[in-house]
């Protein structure tokens, strides 16, 4: 299950939770909750798309196979002026 459908759960849990909370205070706190999950799942459906669409633009597959994870964690090493 990705991270957007788990908020969108949560979110209709929420609401389902504030259908039959006891009192105003608990249902306003719940529809509370349930909007914040609403804006989460609807930022993670932005940011999954924006990773489909530069996958797309870089053809994803071929830039991951040539690309060595190792090669980028250090930098070469910069003599400084004077230095030997």
């Amino acid at each position: 299950m990705t991270g957007l459908q788990q908020f969108r759960l949560f979110a209709e849990a929420c609401v389902q939770m504030a259908e039959e909370a006891p009192n105003a205070a608990h249902r306003s706190r719940l529809m509370d909750m349930a909007e914040a999950w609403g804006r989460l799942a609807e930022e993670a459906e932005r940011f999954e798309q924006l990773v489909r669409d530069v996958d797309q633009t870089f053809d994803a597959p071929a830039c991951k196979s040539s690309v060595r994870v190792g090669s980028l964690t250090s930098a070469p090493a910069i003599a400084e002026p004077g230095i030997r």
